[in-house]
């Protein structure tokens, strides 16, 4: 299944040179604008419009990918704050 984002159905084809992560459940892609060093967006691979929409396992695994993604982001970038949001 094609993904409706762009870059997201680019990065599981390996096209998208700013993908950072491709895993099970989801895609880390570094964000267009940097005005936040470190700005990334972690995009689910199943399409849904919002988290909970997604089964119960597949929520704890996203979950778990995102905190793989933020101690990346705190390793590369060592931000004074990580700020986390969930934006449809």
């Amino acid at each position: 299944m094609k993904h409706p984002v762009p870059r997201v159905q680019a990065a599981l084809e390996g096209r998208e040179p700013a993908c950072i992560a491709v895993f099970d459940n989801s895609v880390l892609i570094l964000g267009e604008h940097q005005f936040y060093p470190g700005y990334c967006v972690l995009w689910a691979r199943d399409p849904v419009k919002e988290l909970h929409q997604l089964p119960p396992l597949g929520y704890m695994n996203f979950m778990l990918e995102l905190r793989q993604s933020c101690e990346a982001v705190e390793r590369a970038y060592q931000p004074w704050k990580l700020n986390l949001a969930s934006l449809g």
